[in-house]
């Protein structure tokens, strides 16, 4: 330095020095006395400064950035060169003032960039920076680029300390290639991050989420939005089902994914529309739920009520059996299709009976598609309750496609093809042992044996063919109990439960056959079926006396001591049995539940949840599973509730007859229809037919008229 303000000082001296001249500061500050060297430049007349500004300039500006200078003036020394750098480096004064020296006006120039930039860097501050490369950037400091390089240093620091999403827009926007880019762009993320997660806003976060898709903690931030949602949309006391919906859409792997669809289905099934498409929507969201039962079983009866579907009349009868929508399904369906239902064990059979319009019989398949034309007469249509599939003696079913039936007053044989293998030309006519016995003149019935009916009757195989005529038949003592035979034609027996077949042996003993042919012998000799499995039994025991027990035929094991004499099949949950010359009642666990207190000729089976029985005085009711007494009457009541068998709590229908007038009542004692006949009319459909066929009375459970 001390070389260069020499230089500086001879030039001027050479040139000839005035004490106001700018050549005297020059001449000073070898002397390094910035009072002195500054009293010198403030004699500066304003006549030199406008004769030679760009001299005072750089004086003014060397002056600013001796050694001992303050700091401070040092960057107003640089500040006052970058701003007239153009006039100090084009003066001709100057460029004479250097001529012929070894100093130059560039030595002069970096001493002064220098000792700036010195003090510059001591302070290490962004202000000045900031200030210094616009300086720099005008005064064409060949340092630039060191400067803005730790101008952008500091301000990483500072952005990163901050903590602030504007200074890092900031840096980002000033700094695009910047070596901190990813570092910065890494800490604002964070910073909305952090800001999201603060403001437990769904909307904040979610367009986090969409905006930052690979940021590391995004992943939190989805698990803090469910959050949040799950706890807004099923919150206590929360019920829309919608925003449920919505959230299971968005979480298909929420851990407690199937607990929410069931809460959803207990707030949805408790206002739930009957129809058949809000059912079926229900079904095909939640599937697997509690409801799912109930709702299938609505769904039926939707769409029975909705379209008449016999699809799902069959369905919903082998998946809950009898019920009390029986009979409104099958108004439901009559009202579809002018068809009315009289089949019975609708589980067992392959072609369903039904009544048309006009009272004909005819039978149509599950789809509800007509198979044989209604033409045939509507008699015997309703069944005894006594014994296991009586109605399967004139229903097809999967072990015989064949049925008996009557066309205009005769009786004849068809197979479910509709095509005729028996002639219509019989007055009656049954199908036992896998055998069509045929009477053509039941007037010609009498026997000198016995006081009962003997008929003579032509027999048929099942397939039509004729055997032989003249077969005597005691018609009374033909069993009601459809037959079971091996597929060879050589062993048969009789049903005595709805799952077993009791085939006796050549040696007098029993052996129990399933639906399937399975064969099972036992020891005992089974009496009479009570359910599917289990059976009366009797027992002999080590003394050759006789007990009768209970008995599992499914495992083949006894269950406790049967003390009646006779024990109906199960029906509604009871049993009828006799004891003490009357009738009661047992329940599914076998325990008495309706004391023995009603008469032989009536109690036997529960009909739609409701029995016609006598007392021992011959008062007739109606009774309940309970044995509550509906009604009582003097009267005569015949249970006609067609198709019911075992359908239990349904309404029932029943005829109380006095001398020739009918009533058709319902089980609150409602008349819905009134016929008068010398005998006991029988019900058809939804027709209430007079025996000699005089007077018809059509009828639903809501009205009534007449024919």
């Amino acid at each position: 330095m001390r070389r260069v303000i020499a230089i500086i000082l001879a030039v001027f001296i050479t040139g000839g020095i005035y004490a106001q001249s700018p050549k005297a500061v020059f001449k000073g500050l070898e002397e390094n006395d910035i009072a002195k060297n500054t009293a010198r430049f403030e004699k500066i007349s304003d006549k030199t400064k406008e004769k030679m500004p760009e001299m005072c300039y750089l004086a003014e500006a060397a002056l600013l950035n001796m050694p001992k200078q303050l700091g401070t003036n040092k960057l107003r020394g640089y500040e006052i060169l970058s701003e007239h750098i153009e006039d100090i480096r084009n003066s001709a004064n100057i460029e004479k003032s250097f001529h012929n020296l070894d100093i130059t006006l560039d030595d002069v120039i970096k001493n002064i960039e220098n000792e700036s930039l010195n003090y510059l860097m001591t302070l290490d501050t962004e202000r000045n920076y900031v200030i210094y490369i616009s300086w720099a950037k005008r005064g064409g400091h060949p340092n630039i680029s060191q400067i803005e390089s730790r101008l952008e240093d500091l301000r990483y620091t500072h952005t990163l300390a901050a903590n602030s999403i504007e200074d890092c827009d900031f840096f980002l926007a000033t700094y695009p290639e910047s070596k901190y880019r990813d570092a910065i762009d890494e800490h604002r993320t964070t910073l909305h991050y952090t800001e999201a997660i603060e403001s437990n806003d769904e909307g904040i976060i979610e367009r986090f989420i969409a905006n930052y898709p690979t940021y590391k903690d995004t992943p939190k931030a989805k698990h803090h939005l469910q959050s949040l949602r799950y706890n807004r949309i099923f919150s206590e006391g929360a019920n829309n089902v919608e925003q449920m919906k919505w959230f299971l859409k968005q979480y298909p792997d929420h851990e407690e994914y199937a607990t929410l669809k069931q809460r959803m289905a207990d707030i949805e099934f408790e206002s739930l529309p009957a129809t058949s498409e809000a059912l079926s929507a229900f079904i095909a969201y939640y599937g697997e739920v509690a409801q799912r039962a109930e709702a299938q079983r609505r769904l039926h009866l939707a769409r029975i009520a909705e379209y008449g579907s016999v699809r799902d009349f069959v369905e919903y009868i082998k998946s809950y059996g009898y019920d009390t929508s029986y009979s409104v399904m099958l108004r439901q369906i009559y009202n579809h299709s002018k068809r009315y239902i009289i089949s019975t064990e609708i589980n067992d059979v392959t072609l369903l009976r039904y009544a048309a319009e006009d009272g004909l019989i005819g039978y149509m398949d599950f789809d509800g598609n007509m198979v044989i034309e209604p033409i045939y007469d509507a008699k015997q249509v309703t069944f005894g309750t006594g014994y296991y599939n009586r109605a399967m003696l004139s229903e097809f079913t999967p072990y015989r496609n064949i049925v008996a039936l009557s066309l205009n007053g005769s009786w004849g044989v068809i197979n479910d093809k509709g095509e005729q293998i028996v002639e219509h030309k019989y007055q009656a006519l049954t199908i036992y042992n896998n055998q069509i016995f045929a009477v053509p003149d039941i007037s010609a019935g009498e026997s000198e044996y016995c006081d009962c009916e003997v008929y003579i009757c032509d027999v048929y195989e099942p397939d039509g063919r004729f055997v032989k005529s003249g077969e005597t038949t005691e018609w009374e003592s033909m069993p009601d109990m459809r037959s079971f035979e091996f597929n060879d034609g050589t062993e048969r027996g009789l049903y005595i439960t709805p799952k077993y077949c009791i085939i006796h042996t050549d040696d007098h003993s029993q052996e129990i056959v399933d639906r399937e042919g399975n064969s099972y012998p036992t020891k005992w000799s089974v009496i009479s079926g009570v359910t599917d499995n289990i059976a009366v039994v009797e027992v002999v025991a080590e003394d050759g006396s006789k007990q009768r027990h209970f008995a599992n035929l499914d495992t083949q094991e006894l269950i406790k001591e049967c003390p009646y004499s006779i024990v109906h099949p199960m029906s509604c949950g009871r049993a009828a049995v006799w004891k003490d010359d009357s009738y009661g009642f047992i329940d599914e666990n076998l325990e008495l539940r309706i004391a023995p207190q009603f008469g032989f000729d009536f109690a036997n089976k529960f009909n739609c949840g409701l029995m016609v029985v006598r007392s021992s005085d011959g008062v007739y009711g109606i009774i309940n599973t309970d044995g509550e007494y509906l009604m009582t009457t003097n009267d005569t009541i015949e249970d006609v509730s067609v198709g019911c068998n075992d359908q239990c709590g349904q309404k029932g229908l029943f005829i109380i007859s006095s001398d020739n007038k009918h009533s058709l009542i319902d089980t609150q004692g409602e008349t819905i229809a009134t016929i008068e006949s010398e005998f006991t009319p029988e019900v058809v459909g939804i027709d209430l037919i007079s025996t000699n066929a005089t007077k018809r009375v059509r009828f639903d459970l809501e009205a009534s008229s007449e024919n």
